[in-house]
């Protein structure tokens, strides 16, 4: 039940950026979780990238408003890139990111991050 509820928010944010947000790309997560290690209460928690064309101080203030507003607690952790930034590789997560990681939502950009 509280995965279920966990991927309902997701999918709810995933909808919110598709309608409100320009340039929205897509959400991607890599961790522990997408690897298929267990989720442990209090423990563990999601670490969710969401992918915009071009990111403004503007965007990213409405972005974390909504955030905010929709209960996301601390067992996730957003991060924001630009598409550009986020397909080049700049240090171990990016490396992560591609052979641990997942496209939840949007476009599948990890199967072409680079690994520079």
């Amino acid at each position: 039940m509280e995965q279920e509820l966990r991927n309902s928010k997701l999918s709810n944010l995933h909808e919110w950026l598709n309608s409100n947000v320009s340039g929205y790309v897509g959400l991607y997560e890599a961790g522990s979780t997408t690897a298929g290690d267990p989720w442990v209460e209090s423990r563990s928690d999601r670490d969710i990238t969401i992918v915009l064309a071009d990111i403004s101080r503007k965007v990213e203030q409405e972005v974390q408003q909504y955030l905010s507003e929709a209960d996301f607690d601390d067992t996730y952790l957003f991060i924001m890139f630009a598409k550009e930034h986020f397909l080049a590789t700049h240090s171990d997560q990016d490396i992560s990111m591609k052979f641990r990681g997942q496209t939840l939502y949007g476009e599948d950009l990890v199967s072409v991050k680079e690994m520079n």
